[in-house]
Parts: C-alpha cells; structure tokens; sequence
C-alpha cells in the first residue's frame, strides 16, 4: 500500500536523478513541490537545511549564571542578564547586612 507520503518521498528521490536543466513541478493533494537539478545554480538560500532563527541568545556573563543575556555592558561588551550580575563582574556586590 502506498499513501502520500511515501510517493512524496519516492518523487523526492528522483530528484537525484534529473537531467541537465530539468525542473520537475509535482503537484498533490498535499502540496505543491518544485524541484530543481543541481546544474542549473540555484543560490545557496535555495538549499534545504535546518537554520535556527533566531539563533540561540548568549548566556549572561555573571558568575554561576546560567540566564540568556538582556543587556550587554558598555565598556567589556560582556553580556549580561541583571544589574546583580553586573555587579558581580565589576566587584561591586557588597554583603548582606543582617540584623
């Protein structure tokens, strides 16, 4: 028995197959696929692949911090989640006063 998605495939897989200057316009119930043989020079931004975008924010830069980044300071352009965590790189984090 074959369903669509193994037909998509198995047309998928002529791709590989194309002569010179083909392109291959398939039509289903499913969708609409063009495909193109290698030789005619495409733009790379035609290639499949998988792409992360955004792509993933930088950690924070303070010490044990596992946070993305909000901000990112001026003068070492370390990035940084908080005022804490800016504190905590530039020493300046004073010790709790208890009473």
């Amino acid at each position: 028995t074959t369903n669509g998605f193994n037909l998509t495939q198995a047309k998928a897989a002529k791709a590989d197959t194309l002569g010179s200057n083909t392109v291959r316009w398939i039509t289903s119930p499913t969708g609409t696929v063009v495909i193109f043989s290698n030789d005619i020079g495409l733009p790379s931004i035609f290639n499949s692949g998988s792409c992360s975008y955004p792509p993933p924010r930088e950690k924070c830069a303070g010490p044990d911090c596992t946070n993305a980044y909000k901000y990112r300071d001026s003068k070492l352009r370390l990035p940084l989640c908080s005022l804490n965590c800016y504190k905590a790189i530039h020493g300046k984090v004073h010790p709790a006063i208890t009473c």
